[in-house]
């Protein structure tokens, strides 16, 4: 096993002295049936912050440099830990690992661990790349249905982690850090992914145009009323708790007339309050790709 770098070696150092706050931290993952959390920063000189609870699979990690081997040839398409970069709808992009144990490199390594059935969940900020992984053990492939069907508990998770470790998560100490030894570092690379996607962002545009229609149904109870463009997208900020003021400046239109919009919808859906269209909104289809409504 080659020695450890001096900068992973103190990366290593820090992680072992957070490994029991960092544990408990995780502990309501456990009802999801997750028992692995980690969380990086990458950086775009090749410096990142690497935090995992499992501490023989971190001590690998910095000692094989691990993270200079984070992408796999899988059904002869390339998989990278950092991005699906096709998820449009969210901040965070993910990515469901292989399963194959015969792929080589970091996932092999995980394996390895019994570190099984992950999921990445990859957020660009302004200066670097923030990757957060859930993953579970081997004897539990379902855990996979709980990620497909409840992603908003991951993101949930990630909020609680981040506002309860600060400190943790801070890297005004660059002893935190280590060091990768590849010539692109993972923040770059990311960008390089960013901008091979643009051929197929491309296409993801076409899809939305050819499938763009004018107007919009809040389920089978109100399949007869329809809904403009327009009502929809006051609809959608209101949900996310813009003011009138707000929704107008946003979609360039004056606050009077957003309030004529939920006015109509008001009247349409025979509701009292907007407070009772937005419960609408909240279960119906539309609410499910209602970002892709916001173009």
């Amino acid at each position: 096993m080659p020695p450890f770098d001096k900068a992973n070696s103190s990366a290593f150092d820090y992680n072992y002295a957070v490994a029991e706050r960092f544990s408990a931290l995780c502990k309501p993952l456990n009802y999801l049936g997750i028992t692995h959390f980690g969380y990086m920063k990458f950086f775009q000189d090749g410096t990142y912050l690497a935090l995992s609870h499992d501490i023989p699979w971190i001590k690998a990690y910095f000692e094989n440099n691990l993270v200079d081997q984070a992408s796999s040839i899988y059904g002869g398409q390339k998989f990278s830990l950092f991005a699906d970069a096709l998820k449009p709808q969210s901040p965070y992009l993910w990515f469901l690992w292989p399963t194959q144990n015969d792929l080589g490199g970091c996932l092999s390594a995980l394996y390895d661990y019994n570190i099984w059935h992950g999921i990445n969940l990859t957020r660009k900020e302004n200066d670097y790349l923030e990757v957060t992984y859930f993953a579970t053990k081997k004897e539990n492939p379902n855990v996979v249905n709980t990620y497909i069907n409840n992603l908003e508990y991951l993101k949930k998770f990630i909020y609680y982690f981040k506002q309860n470790a600060p400190d943790l998560i801070d890297t005004s100490d660059l002893a935190k850090l280590a060091v990768q030894r590849s010539e692109v570092s993972s923040y770059d690379e990311y960008i390089k992914m960013e901008m091979a996607n643009e051929l197929a962002r491309d296409q993801y545009k076409k899809f939305i145009d050819a499938t763009a229609t004018h107007k919009y149904y809040l389920g089978d109870a109100y399949s007869h009323e329809a809904i403009s463009k327009r009502e929809i997208e006051c609809l959608i900020y209101l949900s996310r708790g813009k003011t009138a003021k707000e929704i107008g400046k946003i979609i360039n239109i004056s606050p009077r007339t957003v309030e004529f919009y939920l006015n109509n919808l008001k009247s349409k859906l025979k509701c009292t309050y907007t407070s009772q269209v937005v419960d609408i909104f909240y279960r119906s289809d539309l609410s499910e790709f209602a970002n892709l409504l916001l173009d």
